[in-house]
């Protein structure tokens, strides 16, 4: 009986202070102390090959977090953190989780590329579909996404949303779907056009309306190419019309 009371106490009471004292020993010795954070990004259609598309943020964020580095795991203000990552325009949402015992796992759900500002092979500025901007590219990180050389697009927030609107609107398959466009430009008279990849046809959408404009694109795309006929322009911009020019033979 008496053994029995003191295997029990001792698995109570003996076990359980060791495990702590020796927890306690360890942190004091900083054991605990964060050294390392482990950043996985979930960014759609993200390129995956080469440096990633976010390394350059990833880089400034990390240097913004070495504020919680030396800090021990158990004390770490996770929720400071969280704030400070959220605070970030390219940041939809973050989750952290510890992973003992001196590191953070930091997952970050971010948003997405839809358009590629193109100042030259050295400085290409990927658009987010939050209207934000990121850090400029090379031509080696930069993600297969539609371009614009309109400095009007990049620097003008009205019409940069407007742009973002529009990729927005394309299908996601088809003639004339996101995947099938190459550039997006825009004038201030005539509104959007977009050049399709491949092929030299420029369809013009205004600046209104791209949804419907887009449906009745990739409904004449798919007429003039069962009927193998060479156009050179697509004027959707008018009222219940689709316009389309042909390409003049030799």
């Amino acid at each position: 009986m008496l053994r029995n009371l003191v295997k029990i106490l001792f698995s109570l009471v003996v076990i359980p202070c060791l495990v702590i004292g020796s927890i306690w020993y360890l942190n004091e010795k900083k054991f605990f102390d964060l050294t390392e954070l482990n950043f996985k990004t979930e960014i759609a259609r993200e390129r995956q090959t080469g440096r990633s598309v976010l390394e350059n943020e990833i880089n400034l964020l990390s240097k913004k977090l070495d504020q919680f580095k030396g800090t021990s795991l158990f004390e770490v203000d996770l929720e400071k953190m969280q704030q400070a990552i959220e605070s970030e325009n390219w940041v939809k949402s973050v989750e952290i989780y510890r992973e003992w015992p001196n590191r953070l796992k930091i997952v970050i759900d971010v948003y997405d590329v839809v358009l590629l500002y193109w100042m030259n092979e050295k400085k290409i500025f990927p658009i987010l579909e939050n209207n934000r901007t990121l850090e400029p590219l090379s031509m080696a990180q930069a993600p297969d996404r539609a371009v614009t050389v309109e400095k009007k697009i990049f620097e003008e927030p009205k019409v940069r949303k407007k742009a973002i609107e529009l990729i927005s609107s394309l299908p996601t398959e088809g003639s004339y779907s996101s995947a099938k466009i190459s550039e997006v430009g825009y004038d201030s008279k005539e509104g959007f056009w977009t050049d399709l990849l491949n092929k030299e046809l420029r369809v013009k959408l205004g600046n209104e309306n791209f949804e419907s404009k887009s449906l009745r694109v990739s409904q004449v795309l798919d007429y003039i190419e069962n009927k193998q006929i060479e156009a050179r322009v697509i004027d959707a911009n008018l009222s219940q019309k689709v316009l389309v020019r042909l390409r003049k033979g030799p």
